[in-house]
């Protein structure tokens, strides 16, 4: 599995240097430790040649100081995942910090981009920072989403509704990751304005696990009713998972892959970590 992690330095994307080290991956990740140093064009139109040469040197000086600072970092957290994989090395680029991002995990064919989510609000609920939420919305692969330190990563929530992206998302968790060194709950919530009785929702729940076992994937079955996201976000929060994993369907229109509306508010206000797949159509 080819993974792009995003470092910039935050305490947010230390978490994600973290996460990544704690995660039960299958085979020897290639990772791709990125580095962006931030660059955008300053107009000076009242200042005149001598001045204006002065301020590009001044932005100039600042930008190399940038570079060499991301380049000490990137070495350093190169040196901590090399405890635990062998194949990372570190890039670092100059421009528009989410877009460089983007253009990256195209570039080397990621399957999977990690990146810190920073921003807490009064309500103590996470919210995207711009550079996580673009990145999330259009990267051309799956995204992880880190929003906070854990201990452990022990127990994982993977919402399912019987689409072709959460079988999407089934498979990628069951193809990259070790199963059976965490605790893992298929989530199937109904949402249908019919309500069905107790016993329907515990045979919804026992032909998922079927499906699973079928491919030798051992979990546990859940099925609730109620609006997707919040049920999911619910859920997550009551059983305490370290992480969750959704499935989203991504769209070649303007080659922009962009989440579905359960996958979006799911990254955006859940309190764990979250993992979007993504069902890339027609990918060119």
């Amino acid at each position: 599995m080819k993974i792009i992690l995003a470092a910039d330095g935050s305490k947010n994307s230390e978490w994600a240097v973290d996460f990544l080290l704690k995660l039960p991956l299958a085979e020897m990740p290639q990772i791709r430790v990125l580095q962006v140093v931030h660059e955008k064009k300053h107009i000076t139109p009242f200042l005149d040649s001598v001045y204006h040469k002065l301020f590009k040197d001044a932005i100039q000086a600042k930008i190399d100081k940038d570079i060499l600072s991301a380049e000490t970092h990137a070495t350093q957290i190169v040196e901590k995942i090399k405890t635990r994989w062998e194949d990372v090395e570190s890039i670092i680029e100059k421009g528009h910090v989410s877009d460089k991002i983007i253009e990256k995990a195209k570039e080397e064919k990621a399957d999977l981009i990690i990146l810190g989510s920073r921003g807490l609000s009064k309500t103590k609920s996470f919210f995207l920072g711009g550079v996580s939420q673009k990145v999330g919305t259009y990267a051309p692969c799956s995204v992880l989403v880190i929003k906070k330190k854990i201990r452990t990563l022990k127990k994982i929530l993977i919402a399912t509704d019987g689409s072709s992206y959460s079988d999407a998302a089934v498979k990628f968790f069951k193809s990259h990751f070790l199963t059976k060194e965490v605790s893992t709950t298929l989530l199937h919530v109904w949402d249908n304005p019919v309500t069905l009785p107790q016993f329907a929702y515990e045979t919804i729940g026992k032909k998922h696990l079927q499906e699973m076992h079928k491919v030798a994937f051992m979990a546990n079955a859940l099925c609730v009713e109620g609006d997707p996201a919040e049920m999911i976000n619910d859920t997550a929060q009551r059983r305490k998972v370290n992480l969750v994993i959704v499935g989203s369907k991504g769209l070649t229109g303007n080659k922009r892959f962009l989440l579905g509306s359960v996958a979006r508010k799911v990254i955006t206000y859940n309190n764990s970590s979250v993992l979007v797949v993504k069902s890339i159509e027609n990918k060119i």
